[in-house]
């Protein structure tokens, strides 16, 4: 029998930044959601370093 792999599942988020054409890589993120709770995509509010401002995060697949 396997086992299932639960409601926690770590999923990457990637800076969404207006001046993203001038940055030439961006910045990825881990973190850990919970998938019966939030099955839709999550959106944060971080610091990126490249822009150097609080940015929104979005998760990617």
């Amino acid at each position: 029998m396997g086992k299932s792999k639960g409601a926690r599942i770590i999923v990457t988020l990637e800076c969404i930044c207006p001046n993203i054409s001038k940055i030439k890589w961006c910045i990825s993120l881990y973190y850990n959601k919970n998938r019966r709770n939030t099955p839709e995509k999550i959106k944060l509010k971080k610091y990126c370093p490249n822009c150097n401002c609080h940015s929104l995060f979005q998760e990617i697949k």
